[in-house]
């Protein structure tokens, strides 16, 4: 089953580097664009999804009503499969987030310059914007554009946080694949 999620994990995390190599040809202020970056998390769920429904399939389960759920809570192959269900989109989330941020830190630190220079700029806007007002303002316009320089530390720290919230996508997509 694992084989089933390295293998999605990889083709989205390629899709993901596709549509946002799109975008970097299109426009380098667009790929670095918050809609941008938050409309990848469609490929992420499609991967999962498809991930998911693969592997419930060939586990051959039948579709499960409410009632039959509540009645076979205590059968121990029932829970190994939502046990499944939930890892398997959980490594491919987790291949796919590998691919964006080594991606998303590389085309920035190693290979655009221009680029890194679009994010710190806008990455200092956004920051006015969001403080104005606050008292953490004032800390803000202190800020140089080097401060919002990605780094590999604080993408591997996105990537961790990250992670919380995709083993809580693959959660609820666990259960509804598997009510299907």
């Amino acid at each position: 089953m694992n084989k089933i999620a390295i293998k999605y994990g990889i083709f989205t995390g390629f899709g993901v580097i596709l549509y946002m190599l799109a975008f970097y040809f299109y426009d380098k202020a667009s790929m670095r664009s918050p809609e941008v970056i938050w409309s990848t998390m469609i490929l992420y769920l499609v991967g999962m999804f498809w991930a998911t429904l693969k592997v419930h399939r060939m586990e051959g389960s039948s579709n499960h009503s409410i009632g039959s759920i509540l009645e076979n809570a205590k059968n121990e192959e029932k829970e190994s499969s939502l046990r499944n269900l939930v890892s398997t989109p959980f490594i491919v989330f987790l291949i796919t987030n590998a691919y964006f941020i080594f991606f998303f830190w590389w085309i920035m630190n190693v290979y655009d310059a221009e680029l890194l220079q679009i994010h710190q700029e806008l990455t200092h806007q956004e920051m006015l914007g969001f403080h104005k007002g606050s008292d953490k303002i004032s800390e803000v316009r202190k800020n140089v554009l080097d401060d919002y320089t990605p780094t590999f530390g604080a993408s591997v720290t996105k990537y961790v946080m990250g992670a919380i919230g995709g083993f809580i996508l693959s959660f609820l997509m666990a259960l509804v694949v598997r009510r299907t």
